[in-house]
């Protein structure tokens, strides 16, 4: 028999988020415990379930909190993905190679300790709202690689 999931930790792209509002009322409806939580902070551990959807923003920090997590202790992660897909009409492959390089790059702007404030840091900063699809794309198929 599968756990039942009663506690679900569900994040809000923005403060006035009105999906993240619409799902948390349907979860209310479904007899579920709601803990919202802001895509920017800790993602709250005492839950069964971590929903994110779109993203509007940067996903992969939210899946690497969850993943980071000892397997006993790892709420599910489930992502509802409500963007766009990159282009169809380009070859797989090269769909998926442009994913993995813009993923990296966003990865990299994590590492601050490396970069620091100077110039990489701040150029990556200024590519990190473009190609977002591709971004996404990457940052599944590294999630996955990953085991979160």
């Amino acid at each position: 028999m599968a756990a039942s999931i009663e506690r679900v930790a569900l994040v809000k792209w923005q403060d006035s988020d009105g999906v993240a509002d619409a799902i948390q009322r349907e979860l209310y409806g479904l007899g579920c415990q709601v803990v919202p939580f802001r895509y920017d902070m800790p993602v709250p551990w005492d839950v069964d379930l971590v929903l994110t959807f779109a993203p509007y923003n940067r996903w992969l920090p939210i899946a690497r909190q969850v993943g980071m997590r000892p397997a006993p202790e790892r709420p599910l992660l489930v992502h509802w993905h409500t963007e766009g897909m990159p282009n169809p009409s380009l070859p797989l492959a090269f769909t998926r190679l442009l994913g993995h390089v813009r993923s990296w790059l966003d990865r990299l702007n994590d590492r601050t300790g490396v970069l620091g404030r100077g110039s990489l840091h701040l150029l990556l900063q200024r590519i990190n709202p473009r190609w977002g699809r591709y971004r996404y794309l990457g940052d599944y198929m590294f999630a996955h690689k990953m085991g979160w």
